[in-house]
């Protein structure tokens, strides 16, 4: 593909660039798109969010050069770039793919990477990668414990609670769906933590439906202790 490049990069210093460019690059871009059933109206859909984009990458790394179809000529032995793909892969973190020509450049991670040699091409390894776009997941971070003052260090009898931006939950708190809330984020709001977000869903599935993702604002929902 003429004007095309293929890069693949972990680091500033760990690099490589496809010798040879797949003969066809299709990014795939879906989108969530949900379809429900409404008595006495047919089906309806309420569009999702995006999906995470993949790309799979079809091609062989040569153990010679051939101006024919390889874009430049000082690369590595087949089996170093094979070796240097799975590694990448072992190692569970992101890698940058970049293509020239295709607008293309985001962080992904190998799903799947398959070899192959072929009789009639002695020394090539061909190859079929998949790459799914990468997205950092949302912080976890546990809240510290919130310590109290002793008496001694406020003056008075007993204790006193220290301030905490956490929201105070009582047994009937209600809180009303904002533009861009998701349970995520309330969770954290009320509880300190995201991640006890179903125990928000779990009391409030009549409101919010089948799919936790789909909150809208104005619902009521019950905040429980």
């Amino acid at each position: 593909m003429a004007g095309i490049k293929v890069y693949l990069k972990y680091s500033s210093k760990d690099k490589l660039q496809l010798p040879v460019v797949p003969e066809e690059l299709a990014l795939e871009s879906p989108f969530g798109v949900n379809k429900i059933e409404v008595a006495h109206k047919g089906a309806i859909t309420i569009p999702g969010y995006r999906d995470l984009k993949s790309i799979a990458l079809d091609s062989f790394f040569p153990k010679h050069y051939n101006a024919s179809y390889c874009s430049y000529k000082s690369f590595k032995s087949p089996e170093s770039n094979r070796k240097k793909i799975e590694k990448w892969r072992d190692a569970r973190k992101p890698i940058q793919l970049i293509i020239t020509g295709f607008d293309v450049s985001m962080p992904v991670l190998i799903e799947e990477f398959e070899c192959k040699a072929q009789a009639g091409s002695p020394g090539d390894i061909y190859y079929t990668m998949k790459l799914v776009q990468y997205n950092k997941p949302p912080s976890t971070k546990v809240q510290p414990k919130v310590k109290t003052a002793s008496a001694k260090s406020t003056g008075k009898k007993g204790t006193r609670t220290s301030k905490t931006s956490k929201k105070a939950v009582t047994k009937n708190t209600k809180y009303t769906v904002k533009k861009d809330d998701c349970l995520w984020n309330i969770s954290k709001k009320f509880y300190g933590d995201a991640t006890k977000w179903r125990r928000i869903y779990n009391v409030n599935k009549k409101v919010i439906g089948a799919n936790p993702d789909l909150i809208y604002a104005g619902q009521k929902l019950v905040i429980p202790k």
